[in-house]
């Protein structure tokens, strides 16, 4: 919904706190004394076209008073009581909700894009917060959040409103406030949302028992998960195949990772379900994310950063349903070519390899349900190096020339329509069959090259070194292993050289994401730090009905991570040899 702003109608000082004295507030000056400063606040919001919620409503006393001050606005009241229901007619809703449940209030937020709220619940500390956390980031750019009673925060008070929550929603709020208002030199934010909070922040004012957060009018807007299907009539859907995993083996691997891996296993048969593709109008795309005009972020584009807490500029709100950009941004126009219809082919960390070609260069499977007239122009990642190659040798498999593509940035980009594919993975787990059976099909006239046996190494590339990687391929040499390194050969060369193996060994990174070449049945043994799960190529090796083994090895360095250099030692290196020998 788009809002324009009216100059407010000519009205005496006081003119909410009178109304307020009229309904019988208890937010009156007969009271707490709240609407005085809050006009202040709100009197400039008058007329809008606008949402404005009310957590508790009691007997309905204030919400007559916003019904009545606010002549245009849709007034929601929040409250556990059924009888609040009464209240409902008019401009006036009422949701029935426990404030202690995150799922409901997490509803809310879902479904509401308030410019005011006020909080005036249950004025328990974790409600207070967890309230605040949730529903704030929805509250329009140049809206106002407020809490009340939170003097509940302080002496008498606290045994019956802390709730056994170990910081006061006083406490909470100051701390953010602190942050706020020590700008450059504040110490580091303890959270994201306190982050996102010091850079929306316009104001936060203290007044007895309450506070009043101004959100400015620069901050982003929200945007809420969904499906292609739900936003474009007459979307197209295909059903993918369901598949199974097959067995797996991990040697040394800690109780994190075996946990992980056993998940994964015992997720069969795999069912990615039906993945829709359409034309969307009036499309603003920001990295890999697809945005619609009416406030939607595309699942079908997410599926990379469905977990990730920030992307581009957004926060991840929790389960993953809203993303909130801490700024507005202004789109670029999109590129353009005469009586094409761009279609988006990218995914975030499409830079990488193997989620290139798996993640964005598989959708094109997706293409003719598109129905297009013509052929379409693709908008593909401004790509660096040797990838930039990698891409244009794929499309040019694919074919689609240099004419066929245009190279965009993250952006953000504005379309008057986009093609938008579904997604044929569910990073970084699985993968429809037809994304694998596409990957296959495109490169079906390269013609396999090499040994049947090869070992992948990725030391050249800077990062989770094998250290002992020299003694591993004298090893392995000596039972006619080829060395391969995949960041000195072109696509093809990698194509070919994955399509003549039948055993591979290599340290695990991107250019495994190759197995999607390999053929059916091929053995694999992939090492890996102590930290990395086994879950990508594993599951292309499901698809290849081969087997896997994985070698966790150990890392000297003081914070041990997926990036870390490691060794898989004499241990290590004494199973990997005797499941090779198994094997040849």
């Amino acid at each position: 919904m788009r809002y324009t702003t009216s100059a407010p109608p000519v009205q005496a000082p006081g003119d909410l706190d009178a109304i307020g004295l009229r309904a019988g507030t208890d937010k009156s000056s007969k009271y707490h004394g709240y609407l005085t400063v809050y006009e202040q606040h709100v009197a400039h919001l008058r007329n809008e076209d606008m949402t404005v919620l009310e957590v508790g409503v009691h007997k309905g006393a204030s919400t007559r008073m916003w019904e009545e001050y606010f002549p245009n606005a849709q007034i929601v009241g929040v409250d556990i009581s059924p009888a609040c229901k009464e209240l409902e007619g008019g401009r006036i809703r009422v949701e029935l909700g426990d404030q202690g449940d995150l799922d409901f209030i997490g509803s809310l937020a879902d479904r509401y894009s308030p410019r005011i709220i006020i909080e005036d619940g249950s004025h328990r500390w974790g409600h207070q917060i967890t309230s605040f956390e949730i529903l704030y980031p929805v509250v329009e750019p140049g809206g106002v959040y407020v809490v009340e009673d939170i003097h509940t925060s302080f002496g008498s008070y606290i045994d019956t409103y802390s709730g056994g929550h170990p910081e006061s929603a006083f406490d909470y709020v100051a701390q953010i406030a602190r942050g706020f208002v020590a700008g450059v030199v504040a110490d580091p934010p303890r959270s994201e949302f306190e982050a996102y909070c010091r850079e929306t922040f316009e104001s936060v004012t203290l007044i007895g028992h309450a506070v009043i957060i101004r959100k400015k009018p620069t901050a982003g807007q929200t945007w809420r998960r969904a499906s292609l299907d739900r936003i474009v009539r007459g979307a197209s859907s295909v059903r993918t195949t369901p598949y199974d995993r097959i067995g797996g083996e991990l040697y040394g691997a800690n109780g994190n990772v075996v946990a992980s891996f056993d998940r994964i296993i015992h997720q069969s048969p795999v069912d990615l379900g039906t993945v829709s593709s359409g034309v969307l109008e009036n499309a603003t795309t920001l990295g890999a994310a697809v945005l619609t005009s009416s406030g939607e972020i595309l699942e079908e584009s997410i599926n990379c950063i469905a977990n990730v807490p920030k992307y581009q500029g957004m926060d991840r709100q929790a389960g993953a349903t809203r993303w909130v950009a801490r700024r507005k941004f202004d789109p670029s126009e999109g590129p353009k070519r005469a009586g094409r219809t761009p279609v988006f082919l990218k995914s975030a960390w499409d830079s990488n390899y193997g989620h290139w070609l798996v993640d964005a260069f598989a959708k094109l499977s997706l293409l003719p349900v598109l129905n297009l007239r013509d052929k379409p122009l693709l908008i593909v990642s401004e790509q660096r190096g040797p990838m930039k190659a990698v891409v244009s040798d794929c499309l040019e498999l694919a074919g689609f020339g240099s004419d066929d593509v245009a190279w965009v940035g993250e952006g953000p980009w504005e379309f008057d329509s986009l093609g938008v594919l579904g997604s044929l993975s569910w990073h970084p787990t699985s993968k429809a069959p037809e994304a694998i059976q596409y990957l296959e099909h495109v490169t079906r006239t390269v013609e396999p090259a090499g040994s049947e046996r090869i070992y992948v190494s990725r030391n050249a590339y800077g990062r989770r070194r094998l250290l002992d990687e020299d003694r591993i391929v004298s090893s392995l040499s000596a039972r006619g292993f080829e060395f391969v390194n995949p960041e000195k050969m072109t696509f093809l060369e990698q194509v070919a050289t994955f399509k003549a193996a039948r055993v591979v060994v290599g340290n695990m990174g991107a250019a495994l994401s190759n197995l999607a070449f390999s053929k059916s049945g091929v053995q694999v043994a992939a090492l890996a730090t102590e930290a990395m799960p086994h879950d990508f190529f594993y599951d292309i090796v499901c698809h290849k009905r081969g087997s896997y083994l994985g070698v966790q090895g150990e890392s000297g360095d003081a914070q041990r991570d997926m990036s870390s250099d490691f060794s898989i030692g004499d241990v290590g290196k004494a199973r990997l040899l005797e499941w090779v020998d198994e094997r040849i």
